[in-house]
C-alpha cells in the first residue's frame, strides 16, 4: 500500500462541518434570546420563536450536493491511489503558493511522488457524458433527469485547471532546487464515458485505472531527487498546518 503519512482529513467535509456548528450557535443564541424576550412581552410568541429554532436547525443538518459531491469523488480517487506500492507517498489537498492566485495559493488534489515521477491529480465527479477538447474554456455534461428529460450543463475545463496546477507545482519545486518534470493527470470517479473528451497533452481516465497508469508510466529524465521532491512538499505540509493552528488559537 502506498505510503499515506502526508493524508490528512478531506478538508471540504471538515470545513462544512465547521461552517454548520457555527451557524447553529449563532441560530441558538439568537433564538434563546428572542425567547426570553417573547416570553415576557408575548407569551404565546416563545412556541413559535422555539418552533422556527428547530426549523432553523433541520435546515443546518442538511447536505450541499456540490460540496458532498466533490468530496465523494476525493475519497474514491484516494482509496485508488492506496492501491499504489509503498515506495509511493501520498500528498493531498496540497497549498501551493501562487502569486498570480486571489488567494495566495493553489489547492491541488493531490500530488504522489514515486519512481515513476511526480504525478498531479485532478479529482472530478460529475455523472453524466462529458464532452470537451483541452482547450475549450468549459466542458459539457449531458444528463438525463429524474423525469427521463435530457439536458446539459457546463463545467470549467479540468485540463486547463490542471495544467495551471503543474506550471505551479513545477516552480515552487525548481525554487527547492528539484528540477524534475510534473506529470498531470485527470481522474473521473463516476465511470464516465470518454469518448467525447480530447486531451493529449494530459490524460484524462477513469479513477480506477489511476493507480495501472501511473505505473505504467515511462518516467522522464530530470534531476531527479524523491527525497528532495517529499522535502519540498513536506514543507507547504508543516506550513499549512501551522497556519491553521494559529487561526484555531
Amino acid at each position: 500500500m502506498a505510503d499515506l503519512q502526508y493524508i490528512h482529513k478531506n478538508r471540504l467535509r471538515v470545513e462544512r462541518a465547521a461552517g454548520k456548528r457555527a451557524i447553529r450557535k449563532k441560530i441558538l443564541a439568537v433564538g434563546v434570546l428572542s425567547a426570553l424576550v417573547l416570553t415576557v412581552f408575548y407569551p404565546a410568541g416563545s412556541l413559535l420563536c422555539l418552533g422556527a429554532i428547530a426549523v432553523a436547525f433541520l435546515f443546518t443538518l442538511g447536505v450541499d450536493p456540490i460540496i458532498e459531491s466533490g468530496a465523494n469523488g476525493e475519497d474514491y480517487t484516494l482509496s485508488i491511489l492506496k492501491g499504489l506500492p509503498a515506495e509511493y507517498i501520498i500528498f493531498n489537498q496540497l497549498e501551493i503558493p501562487d502569486e498570480k492566485s486571489r488567494t495566495g495559493f493553489r489547492e491541488l488534489d493531490f500530488v504522489v511522488c514515486g519512481p515513476k515521477g511526480i504525478f498531479v491529480v485532478e479529482s472530478k465527479n460529475h455523472n453524466g457524458k462529458i464532452e470537451g477538447h483541452e482547450n475549450d474554456h468549459k466542458w459539457t455534461i449531458h444528463k438525463v433527469g429524474r423525469g427521463g428529460t435530457a439536458y446539459s450543463d457546463t463545467i470549467r475545463n479540468p485540463v486547463s485547471q490542471t495544467k495551471q496546477q503543474v506550471h505551479v507545482l513545477k516552480n515552487y519545486l525548481k525554487k527547492k532546487g528539484v528540477y524534475e518534470w510534473v506529470n498531470g493527470l485527470v481522474a473521473l470517479s463516476s465511470n464516465n464515458d470518454l469518448a467525447w473528451i480530447t486531451s493529449p497533452s494530459i490524460p484524462v481516465v477513469k479513477s480506477g485505472d489511476v493507480v495501472s497508469f501511473i505505473l505504467s508510466h515511462e518516467r522522464r529524465s530530470g534531476g531527479w531527487n524523491l527525497n528532495k521532491a517529499i522535502a519540498a512538499l513536506t514543507e507547504i505540509v508543516r506550513s499549512t498546518e501551522t497556519d491553521r493552528m494559529e487561526i484555531a488559537a
